[in-house]
Order: structure tokens, then C-alpha cells, then sequence
């Protein structure tokens, strides 16, 4: 499509997204905050362009080194997902507790909802969702899996999946 930057990466998201099953909006695209550094007017065009096609945007790897606060409301992003690095850090300091209560708090008053990566305990799970949120992940429900697998699973439940996008702003 023309009307699509030049970039392999968009290509490969069009020729992944043409099977009938597939609809834009039950497609989240995830996004690290590093990928904005390289080309910044590309990843804007880009983003709108399949925002506009009705994909939704989840920032990747929230809480690393590269948490970048502005890219959090520059960008139609409906998924903010917590990196497993600060989850895995309660496991130590129990006392850090308030820095993932407050970042989820923050991602829910900023109208985001809230995944957090890297869940692996009912422990984790119970914690998690006492603070509210939304979207739990890690081998605690599946391990990776291959490529081929998973579209087995899509093209087998398709229709009865949920839109990708949440609908409204973040309760």
C-alpha cells in the first residue's frame, strides 16, 4: 500500500495482518520505549497510520531504563505493560511495593490499562489484581509458543476472541 512509509518492519505487520481472520482491531502492537530513538517521524507516521486502520498500541518494557513518561501520552497507546524486572523485585524488596502500586495508579489515571509482565506465582496473580490490573502475563497461563501454534489457535477461535482494544478509558 502507497500510503504506508518504506520501512520493512510496516511491510511485514501488512503481510502478517492479510489473512480474512484478521482484523485491525483485534491486533495490539507492541511497542518499546527504545523503538521512538531511531526514527522518531517514522514511528509517528507509522503508529498513526495503523492506529487510523484500528490497531491498538501497548508500550513495551514500562519501567526499564528507557521509561520515557512524554511517549506515554504522545501516543494512542491502550496497553502500558510493566516490565517483569519490577515485578520480579518484590521477590527481594517486599518494601518496593509502592513503586509498582504507584506506576500502575498512574497508568490508570492517565486512561491506559495495565498489563503486568513476568507473572509466574498466585501469589503475583492475587497482588496484581488486589492493585487493579487489567491484563496478567506470564508462564504462570502458557509458556511461548511457536509462531505456526499460535496461528493455529487464531484461525481455530478467531471468532470468538475479544477485540484487542479496550473499549473506553481505563476503570
Amino acid at each position: 500500500d502507497p500510503a504506508f512509509p518504506d520501512h520493512a518492519g510496516l511491510q511485514y505487520v501488512q503481510k502478517k495482518t492479510q489473512p480474512a481472520f484478521f482484523e485491525g482491531t483485534r491486533i495490539n502492537l507492541e511497542i518499546t520505549e527504545s523503538a521512538f530513538i531511531y526514527d522518531p517521524k517514522f514511528m509517528q507516521e507509522a503508529v498513526q497510520k495503523l492506529h487510523d486502520l484500528g490497531f491498538s498500541f501497548s508500550m513495551d518494557d514500562f519501567g526499564t531504563g528507557y521509561s520515557n513518561y512524554t511517549k506515554m501520552v504522545e501516543y494512542p497507546f491502550s496497553i502500558i505493560k510493566i516490565d517483569k524486572s519490577i515485578l520480579w523485585a518484590l521477590n527481594d524488596h517486599p518494601e518496593n511495593i509502592p513503586i509498582l502500586r504507584n506506576s500502575v495508579k498512574m497508568c490508570r489515571e492517565l486512561n491506559r490499562h495495565v498489563l503486568v509482565e513476568g507473572v509466574e506465582t498466585k501469589e503475583q496473580s492475587d497482588l496484581l489484581i488486589g492493585m487493579g490490573v487489567d491484563y496478567l502475563q506470564g508462564f504462570r497461563f502458557s509458556k511461548p509458543i511457536p509462531e505456526e501454534q499460535f496461528l493455529e489457535f487464531l484461525k481455530a477461535h478467531a471468532k470468538h476472541l475479544p477485540d484487542a482494544s479496550p473499549k473506553g478509558p481505563a476503570d
